[in-house]
């Protein structure tokens, strides 16, 4: 093969670039909603551990001192965590 006909043969084409470029778009639109519902129920099970953690740890502190507690949020905040609203 001649230089110029190599030299054609790199690359690729505007039509082609964006080509891919629509494929990925579409496949990116169609697998949003799985993500997004993924993340929430993440969010879910998090909430969850972070509950159990909670009450376990109100568990052994109250047997420590022997003595009732209470489980409530802290000063300013809506949650049991210490990572915030």
């Amino acid at each position: 093969m001649s230089q110029s006909a190599l030299d054609r043969k790199r690359g690729v084409t505007l039509a082609e670039l964006l080509a891919c470029l629509s494929v990925i778009a579409v496949l990116g639109a169609i697998a949003y909603p799985a993500a997004d519902a993924l993340m929430a129920r993440q969010q879910v099970i998090i909430a969850a551990d972070r509950l159990a953690g909670s009450l376990a740890l109100g568990r052994s502190t109250a047997m420590a001192r022997r003595a009732e507690i209470a489980l409530q949020p802290l000063d300013g905040n809506n949650t049991l965590d210490q990572v915030g609203n």
